[in-house]
């Protein structure tokens, strides 16, 4: 028989290190805080267009109502990428995940990142109408768009 196929001796693990109890309890608030959040979206949301939540004023309902159907579209872009980025985003704190399955991990990891990033070009601008043209979004660079260009460069697994 070949050694070459043989299984190789086990190497010796360094011992796992646990979280802090203040760590776990920070990451089950972070958790449960985005799952209250995306289910308060959905509650709301799916309830019907905005045009008939706005009759009841449910969330920002009444803001976007009246606004050009680009301007919903990007919203309802941001609400569900949100929802997303809410509910992936804290499985990158797991350890278990991390060391155990690191594929799961940096699959997670790039639905996170393409979720709490733009996804399109236009959701760049503001979704507020500006003080010159109240019926237009103006397009403006700020911080997060170079954040963002940092975060997705920054590292590839």
């Amino acid at each position: 028989m070949s050694t070459a196929l043989s299984t190789p001796p086990d190497v010796p693990r360094a011992p796992v290190q646990r979280p802090s109890r203040g760590a776990r309890v920070r990451w089950v608030v972070v958790a449960l805080t985005g799952l209250a959040i995306v289910g308060y979206v959905v509650a709301v949301y799916t309830q019907g267009s905005l045009a008939t939540l706005s009759k009841s004023g449910a969330g920002l309902s009444t803001t976007y109502a009246g606004r050009a159907l680009p301007i919903q579209v990007a919203f309802y872009c941001h609400i569900s990428f949100a929802a997303l980025a809410l509910l992936v985003g804290p499985l990158q704190f797991v350890v278990a995940i991390r060391r155990r399955r690191p594929l799961l991990h940096r699959w997670i990891g790039r639905v996170f990142l393409v979720s709490a990033r733009p996804p399109f070009g236009c959701l760049r601008r503001p979704a507020v109408p500006t003080a010159v043209d109240p019926d237009r979004c103006g397009a403006r660079t700020d911080s997060s768009t170079v954040g963002y260009a940092a975060l997705a460069t920054s590292s590839t697994c």
